[in-house]
């Protein structure tokens, strides 16, 4: 899955971002790479900057960071350090 989601960030303009959550992460924990790319594509598309801020940007917005959540579970509930990790919270 990281590489798929790697592999469409690049293709649309968002290398570096996936260069910063190389760089920010060990090589092999795909696992903590995976949610720190999650974190900076959602801070990159909801920080305002130049971009559009019109209705249409802004429902991108949220069904963008939607999916991030869902991915978010879907990696959390799958990862074994995840698992033990909230089940130390319990």
């Amino acid at each position: 899955m990281l590489g798929k989601v790697e592999d469409a960030l690049i293709s649309t303009g968002y290398d570096e971002l996936v260069n910063q959550a190389r760089r920010g992460t060990a090589e092999g924990a795909e696992y903590e790479r995976f949610m720190l790319l999650c974190d900076l594509v959602e801070t990159h598309i909801t920080t305002p900057g130049d971009k559009n801020d019109s209705s249409e940007r802004w429902e991108a917005v949220q069904v963008i960071t939607t999916c991030l959540r869902g991915l978010r579970r879907t990696a959390d509930s799958a990862h074994p350090a995840a698992q033990v990790s909230q089940r130390s919270y319990a």
